[in-house]
């Protein structure tokens, strides 16, 4: 979905003709957004970033575990 957005917004530009002959936003910004919060929002659960990490509790495991292993 966001690739198709991104090509029509590449062809025709921020801009296009609306019903009434004036310049409206071309849909595929709006179409572009959404996709881009649902891929950051689904990145979240996966843990993609530090700070998602750090809200899962992954980095207070992963600590742990680096303790456990550099005691042996």
């Amino acid at each position: 979905m966001f690739d198709d957005a991104r090509h029509s917004f590449d062809e025709h530009g921020p801009l296009i003709p609306g019903r009434d002959g004036g310049l409206v936003k071309n849909p595929a910004a709006q179409i572009m957004r959404d996709a881009s919060d649902t891929m950051l929002k689904y990145g979240g659960r996966f843990g993609f970033t530090p700070k998602d990490r750090h809200n899962m509790g992954l980095v207070r495991v992963a600590m742990k575990m680096a303790t456990i292993s550099s005691r042996r």
